[in-house]
């Protein structure tokens, strides 16, 4: 299974992003400076599979500041997913 895109809505550091990946095998590389996202943009792919956080307690932690919910929308090679939170 290959994760296609990727849609982010207050999650984290992101008021909004959207992305298209190649949905084929190898590897994605995430280039960044430091503090850009590129650990939230890992963590929101991992939630995704498994529905809690590896750096986080509770989904609260997840939502952007001053923002009431998060969002996150993947498209995989095989199905969709969506996945928020709101306080």
């Amino acid at each position: 299974m290959f994760i296609k895109n990727l849609k982010l809505e207050n999650y984290r550091n992101f008021e909004a992003l959207e992305i298209e990946l190649e949905a084929k095998p190898g590897i994605q590389i995430f280039l960044g400076q430091n503090a850009q996202g590129k650990t939230n943009l890992l963590e929101s792919i991992f939630l995704l599979s498994f529905p809690r956080s590896f750096r986080a307690s509770s989904p609260n932690d997840l939502i952007r500041f001053k923002q009431n919910h998060f969002i996150i929308e993947g498209g995989f090679s095989d199905f969709d997913l969506k996945f928020g939170y709101q306080k």
